[in-house]
């Protein structure tokens, strides 16, 4: 079996982009005059875009290009405009709302297709409308009250972060059950390679889960004073351009996380089988979490200590290669891992068979499946007469 370019349910393709445009930051960064104040938190937005080039869903990559196009044009201004800093801030919410909403939305879809309801096209079409409403709703009231939430004084006089806590909270806790119900039920037509390292689908659900809070708090902490420790444009200019850099990046690898998971639910309730080649972390995609979990906490460490913006873009650098060769590693590894894989004989999610429609004058039995199953495939018999 010829490897897929882009293995199924692999997280490393996005976080190798992602990785590969924080080193290119860095580059340019090492490379531009001193007398250029926010480079790195301009060049950091590629992170963004970096992300939404391989957003397993289209709708996401939308939503990461927009926010990095936004915050790219408004960093680049020698003489800000408040246009492009209104958008910054306002596509930069849309992206973490999208997240939270496309997180629940593929949970969602996962039960109707576990109850059974989800090819009856009456449930199907208020589901789909009760969702977009919720959407529509929370978009409206967002725009509505942009003032309060930016100027609000909560969390260190930055209002919206409660917008991205709250968005960060809904999203991670449809993601812990999403990938839950994945792992354990999403994944039961296909064998792991043999001789690999998985870990108990609920304790890679943990680690999965406890990276991705990592990298929520790592960016929050990163653009806010949530810790006790504010970098301000004006006075701390260095240090403000290097975290704030970091604040795109993490949301970033965060996205890309999510809305990879999101994928993986929605091929699952769409029935597409073959979503799981690759449904499992192995040992390297596992390494890659990890990575992602140091890389954010090295990030609260090296701006609230404070190490200085020298020691700390040096480390930080060193950890972006080490990241970037760490994901690349890793779509490797899922690359090889998918030509291995061998569906399980004979093994097909229940909810996914039924019994088509007849045409007119004749009838079909159930499904039956045969008793001598390829290895590689099913066969599926329809027997033509009356239903017993």
């Amino acid at each position: 079996m010829k490897a897929p370019l882009l293995p199924p349910t692999s997280l490393a393709p996005s976080l190798t982009l992602v990785f590969a445009a924080v080193v290119v930051a860095h580059v340019v960064h090492l490379a531009a005059s001193r007398d250029s104040p926010v480079v790195f938190a301009t060049v950091s937005n590629g992170a963004y875009l970096a992300a939404g080039l391989l957003c397993p869903r289209d709708d996401g990559a939308l939503a990461l290009l927009l926010a990095g196009a936004a915050s790219l044009a408004y960093h680049s201004e020698t003489s800000p405009h408040d246009e492009t800093h209104t958008l910054d801030i306002v596509l930069g919410w849309v992206l973490v709302v999208h997240l939270a909403f496309a997180t629940s939305f593929a949970v969602a879809r996962a039960f109707a297709k576990l109850w059974n309801i989800h090819d009856q096209s009456s449930w199907r079409l208020v589901g789909r409308i009760a969702a977009y409403a919720v959407l529509a709703t929370a978009f409206v009231l967002m725009f509505s009250l942009y003032d309060a939430i930016k100027h609000s004084g909560a969390v260190g006089g930055n209002g919206q972060l409660v917008l991205y806590f709250v968005a960060a909270a809904v999203a991670t806790l449809a993601f812990v059950v999403g990938r839950g119900f994945f792992l354990t039920r999403g994944c039961a037509q296909v064998a792991a390679p043999k001789g690999a390292f998985v870990l108990h689908p609920y304790v890679e659900v943990a680690v999965e889960a406890l990276a991705l809070m990592a990298a929520i708090a790592g960016a929050v902490v990163a653009q806010g004073a949530l810790l006790g420790r504010e970098l301000l444009r004006g006075r701390d200019t260095e240090e403000y351009d290097l975290f704030h850099g970091y604040w795109h990046a993490l949301i970033a690898a965060l996205a890309a996380v999510v809305y990879q998971r999101v994928d993986d639910l929605t091929r699952y309730a769409r029935a597409a089988d073959e979503a799981v080649g690759v449904c499992r972390s192995r040992l390297p995609a596992l390494l890659l979490l990890g990575v992602l979990l140091v890389y954010a906490l090295l990030v609260v460490v090296l701006k609230e200590a404070p190490a200085g913006a020298v020691a700390s873009e040096a480390t930080l650098g060193v950890m972006s290669l080490v990241a970037c060769g760490a994901s690349a590693f890793a779509w490797w590894s899922a690359r090889r891992d998918a030509a291995r894989v061998v569906p399980v004989a004979g093994v097909v999610a229940p909810s996914a068979m039924r019994t088509p429609r007849p045409a007119s004058g004749a009838s079909y039995s159930p499904l039956v499946a045969s008793p001598f199953p390829m290895a590689s495939e099913i066969r599926l018999e329809f027997v033509r007469g009356p239903v017993q």
